[in-house]
């Protein structure tokens, strides 16, 4: 059940990416092609992610589409977060079994050295970066939390791709949706960081305004930024 971490370099920041054993890989890509069907079911467009077909061109090319719609609108921009979070008991019957056998226990990380020297990290929470299981149990497990907000905003545009979320509405709606992120992100272990959130506005004066809205918030304020391997820009 360890794995090697691997760093890679994030430039800047680092992705540390588990290489799990040969057998449980193997073990695990069986389970998602019997059961990884109910995954994306039970996804369904709520959640981008693992199985999908084309679910990063979906969202790219929706988000781009409501951007174009709402460019000329004063006081409106798009929220892009990333943060992390799992549970499948309820969403995913099949796969939760094997889920709950990996993850019950910590997770045991091997760095090795050039020297012949290692380090053992014990991952504590959630799922290991690089398992094939951990698209599907991450993706299903924040469709809790994703139903709540797009319940509660029925007028923001959500786009999810794992723990990368995007939320495209006016500035002052904005701010009450992050802060409902904020309060349910704790019961569901996602927690966003401000310093790691874009507010992208469709023009420098709207800008001015995103920083009326957005004040203590600490925010990164652009007319473009990448979004699901594309770009959301004003042009």
């Amino acid at each position: 059940m360890a794995g090697r971490l691997l760093a890679l370099d994030k430039n800047p920041g680092i992705r540390p990416i588990g290489v799990g054993e040969t057998w449980r890989r193997a073990i695990a890509k069986c389970i998602l092609q019997v059961a990884g069907k109910d995954a994306k079911e039970a996804r369904g467009v709520d959640q981008l992610c693992a199985g999908l077909e084309a679910g990063l061109e979906d969202g790219i090319h929706a988000t781009r589409s409501m951007w174009d719609s709402h460019q000329m609108e004063e006081e409106y921009g798009f929220l892009l977060s990333n943060r992390y979070a799992w549970t499948v008991r309820h969403e995913w019957p099949s796969g939760s079994r094997f889920v709950f056998n990996c993850y019950k226990h910590w997770s045991t990380l091997v760095i090795r050295g050039n020297d012949g020297t290692c380090v053992f990290l014990f991952g504590k929470d959630g799922v290991t970066q690089g398992d094939p299981l951990a698209m599907y149990a991450y993706g299903v497990g924040v469709l809790p939390l994703i139903r709540i907000l797009k319940e509660e905003f029925l007028l923001v545009i959500q786009p999810w791709y794992a723990d990368d979320l995007g939320a495209l509405a006016r500035f002052e709606v904005i701010r009450r949706f992050f802060n409902r992120l904020e309060e349910l992100g704790s019961n569901y272990c996602y927690f966003s960081e401000c310093d790691n959130t874009r507010v992208i506005s469709s023009c420098l004066n709207n800008l001015e305004a995103a920083k009326a809205y957005l004040a203590d918030l600490a925010f990164k304020l652009a007319t473009g930024a990448c979004s699901l391997g594309g770009f959301i820009d004003n042009e």
